[in-house]
């Protein structure tokens, strides 16, 4: 045994002997925690809170908040960002009206018209997802990748379409509970927001991701950087680290690639997606001083593979804004989902890679992005 080793066996000793001293003393204090909090619990959800007063008390949502996830939390998270101003560990904030959520989805689904309503068997799953969170004072913009896998609550619909309650599924489900269009994208918002704690979309923007050939050949090819080992088994030019301009089905399949025989490929395979996205803006921002209209001819190319709730003025105006700010997106501008990759949780007799949201995390996190202190 390795010097560091014995100390740090010693040590486990010494702090096992005095946990056999500290014990009860330890038990009775979380017995007497967990009584106040149920209680505080019991008490904020008999009288339907979802604001910030309970009688003369205010709640401070943190008491609420840990890192632990089961299914059945899931349906008891806290919708705290319900409200525009809340208390947070002791501190006051209020929801920024300037910074807007703006929901991103690239949805992939069997072929056909991509605005038809379908039976939720032919819907397509939500294969990648992704929270603008968008400062229309600043022209600047926080992206916020959420893997596919993330666990939430959701409206369960048989293969029918009909509804049938709701469950704790991965974010990639939601859009396949509604009818392929409009209320696919609304309860793929509400299942979104639900996990991240009663935040509301502003808006949601849903496309194909078959399109992402017509786009990068649109721009003359995007470069990019390849972000890990093992893609040159899609391609021989994906070699970790080198720049590859992609050039026709090349560019859906470095967006696409990843290994499904490995645990939580698709949380991996966002390194590309983050690569791409960077690649796609700087090549665009290229294209814009040759062509004044590539923006519009960008949305032109993609106008029957897209469902939005914003109006063709308005998202053109928002991506002319971002492109025109100067922000050019680095490594800092994309954020991870806190959570924990289960790969080997079970669902009757599958298994699929699930994703524990951290809601601790998570509420800092929406809190940094949208929210503003005000003590």
């Amino acid at each position: 045994m390795q010097k560091w080793q014995k100390i740090a066996a010693a040590a486990g000793v010494v702090l096992l002997i005095a946990a056999g001293g500290m014990a009860a003393h330890l038990y009775a204090g979380r017995k007497a925690t967990e009584a106040f909090d149920e209680a505080q619990r019991a008490k904020w959800e008999s009288q339907g809170q979802q604001g910030r007063v309970v009688g003369k008390q205010e709640i401070d949502y943190a008491m609420f908040s840990d890192n632990e996830f089961d299914y059945g939390r899931a349906y008891s998270r806290p919708q705290l960002f319900k409200e525009n101003r809340i208390l947070y560990d002791g501190k006051h904030y209020v929801r920024h009206t300037g910074i807007k959520a703006i929901l991103l989805l690239g949805v992939d689904r069997k072929a056909g018209d991509f605005l038809e309503e379908r039976l939720p068997v032919d819907q397509g799953q939500a294969d990648a997802i992704y929270l603008l969170a968008y400062n229309t004072s600043r022209n600047s913009v926080k992206i916020l990748q959420i893997p596919r896998d993330t666990m939430s609550v959701m409206h369960n619909t048989d293969d029918t379409g009909k509804d049938d309650g709701m469950k704790v599924d991965g974010l990639t489900m939601a859009f396949n509970s509604g009818d392929g269009v409009t209320l696919s994208c609304e309860r793929a918002c509400e299942a979104t927001g639900f996990m991240l704690g009663g935040l509301t979309m502003d808006h949601y923007m849903v496309g194909d991701i078959n399109v992402i050939t017509d786009l990068n050949d649109l721009l003359g090819g995007v470069t990019v950087t390849v972000p890990r080992d093992g893609m040159e088994t899609v391609d021989p030019a994906f070699v970790k680290g080198a720049k590859v301009t992609l050039h026709g089905p090349q560019a859906e399949r470095f967006v696409r690639a990843r290994d499904v025989k490995v645990d939580n490929s698709a949380l991996y395979r966002m390194g590309q997606h983050k690569a791409y996205m960077m690649g796609f803006q700087r090549r665009l921002k290229q294209c814009m001083k040759n062509d004044s209209r590539i923006v519009d001819r960008m949305f032109d190319t993609v106008g029957n593979d897209m469902m939005t709730d914003m109006k063709r003025p308005e998202y053109t105006e928002l991506t002319l804004s971002l492109l025109a700010s100067g922000q050019d997106l680095m490594d800092g501008d994309f954020l991870v989902l806190p959570g924990e990759p289960k790969p080997t949780q079970t669902h009757g007799e599958d298994v699929y890679d699930d994703y524990y949201p951290h809601y601790a995390d998570i509420n800092r996190m929406v809190l940094d992005l949208f929210y503003y202190p005000t003590d």
